[in-house]
């Protein structure tokens, strides 16, 4: 128990007999072993206090250790699904560059559409007219606007009728 042999057992008996007495002997006895036992009891139920408590700590490390766990997987894959979606991006912008660059070797080519209209600002129609015929249209453009004038003064007489009223209404000097 703590060390004891039986002969210091023996020893302290005859000491108890003697300083507490042989009749109260017994009931010291009982005393001392329900201190005992609730000394036992007590140490027992702090032990598994304590046992208990380092339980929980080693629980809450490696709780600790799930939580960090975990956190370093969803900063992986978050890293990777921002580099394969920065990826995707990269894969579509280059796409639409490349596919606009050739667009614009198409439209730019010789014979393209683009190419025909920078070499021939005024339309296909003037591509097909002999030659020298933009120049004498030009040249005409101010005759012809003459020459529409005299029509232009003479549609409001025409509208008019002989007497100078306008047809369809009669004036004072109408026969009706």
């Amino acid at each position: 128990m703590f060390g004891i042999g039986p002969s210091e057992l023996l020893v302290i008996f005859i000491i108890a007999i003697v300083v507490i007495g042989p009749k109260k002997l017994p009931e010291v006895a009982r005393t001392i072993g329900k201190v005992y036992v609730t000394l036992k009891r007590t140490g027992n139920q702090l032990r598994d206090q304590m046992h208990e408590e380092v339980r929980k700590f080693q629980e809450m490390d490696e709780i600790k250790e799930f939580k960090a766990s975990v956190e370093s997987e969803i900063t992986s894959i978050k890293d990777q699904a921002e580099e394969h979606i920065q990826a995707e991006i990269d894969r579509e912008e280059q796409r639409f560059k490349d596919e606009a660059q050739s667009l614009e070797r198409e439209l730019t080519a010789e014979g393209g559409p683009m190419a025909r209209a920078l070499s021939d600002p005024l339309g296909s129609d003037a591509a097909a007219a002999p030659e020298g015929s933009v120049e004498r249209a030009a040249a005409d453009v101010p005759a012809a606007t003459a020459a529409a004038t005299p029509v232009a003064e003479a549609a409001p007489a025409a509208a008019k009728g002989a007497n100078g009223s306008r047809p369809g209404h009669t004036g004072p000097g109408d026969p009706t």
